[in-house]
């Protein structure tokens, strides 16, 4: 013991190190980042920013230099002279879809909502060419183009919860922009614009106001809920090409069963229907196979069985 108290009291001293502080003095800031200056001048909140990149807007033989940045509710073109008056702002309610080319193109595509009455107009398109920069261009595109297309669904479902005052165990599921066909009035056959919305009980037909903003876009406001059927009271489904080519292209018959249908509704104390047929009319052949793949997905999920089909068209869509 004494010699290890020896050994102690030999040992040199440890010394340990003095921290040391500089006050901070008044007036000193640290310099703002670019990101900050842009979310100032967006008068985003740092906790709605999730991206943004160098981007190229191809138009109209145009090519414009401009930041791209991606928010929670909306997203952003800023001009190069980034200042109040060199930004456009996007809500993603307004982008009706999209798709990439290549993705080693890294372009990416948003068609908007048509500003006519008809859907048939060609769509405001605008085309997105994102900078190369020392991230793989791919995984780029596919970042930028997973984000855009998961806040449009993010968006729309919490707009029609919202609106349409869909509450738990219902959830909203899917939604397009379709044209509902009425046959047999003194008109003759009438094609409306109407948002048929999906919930996962509910195929609810939905009448929107709209109006047009800037850079020939539409934007949609809700208006009221027509009417809606269970989805479980489904028969089936008939597809066929629409004679009216002029209107539309293709043709959705949904067919319910009326007396389970209104047992259904008569239960969740809802207004019975008279109609068992309902008929929607689609010019684009992507959102038709998307529209009958999710109420069949719906169908297979409440039934556990497979929705009928009976496709009329020449060569089968599905």
């Amino acid at each position: 013991m004494e010699q290890n108290q020896q050994d102690f009291d030999d040992s040199e001293e440890i010394v340990f190190p003095t921290a040391t502080f500089e006050p901070v003095k008044i007036g000193e800031f640290r310099a703002v980042s670019h990101l900050e200056e842009l979310l100032d001048l967006l008068n985003v909140k740092s906790n709605r920013y999730i991206l943004h990149t160098k981007a190229t807007l191809i138009g109209d033989d145009r090519f414009v230099d401009a930041t791209l940045l991606l928010a929670t509710d909306y997203f952003y073109f800023i001009g190069p002279e980034e200042n109040e008056n060199s930004f456009e702002v996007f809500s993603y309610l307004e982008i009706q879809t999209m798709n990439e080319t290549a993705p080693a193109d890294g372009n990416l595509i948003l068609n908007f909502y048509p500003t006519a009455r008809s859907d048939k107009e060609a769509p405001f398109c605008m085309v997105i060419h994102l900078s190369k920069d020392e991230e793989d261009i791919a995984e780029k595109s596919f970042k930028f183009h997973t984000i855009l297309k998961r806040q449009n669904a993010i968006c729309w479902q919490r707009y029609f919860e919202d609106k349409m005052e869909i509450r738990a165990p219902e959830i909203y599921q899917y939604h397009v922009y379709a044209l509902k066909v009425t046959a047999g009035s003194k008109f003759g056959t009438r094609f409306e614009n109407r948002f048929l919305v999906f919930s996962n009980i509910f195929i609810f037909n939905v009448k929107m106001k709209s109006e047009k903003s800037r850079l020939n876009r539409r934007v949609f406001s809700f208006n009221e809920k027509l009417w809606y059927h269970p989805i479980e009271a489904l028969t089936k489904l008939v597809l066929e090409p629409c004679k009216k080519v002029d209107k539309a292209k293709y043709l959705l018959h949904m067919y319910f069963d009326g007396d389970l249908q209104n047992k259904v509704l008569v239960n969740l104390k809802k207004k019975k229907q008279k109609k068992n047929e309902r008929t929607f009319g689609f010019n684009d052949v992507d959102q038709f196979r998307t529209t009958l793949y999710e109420l069949m997905r719906i169908y297979d999920l409440l039934k556990k069985t497979q929705l009928p089909v009976e496709d009329k068209f020449p060569e089968p869509l599905i």
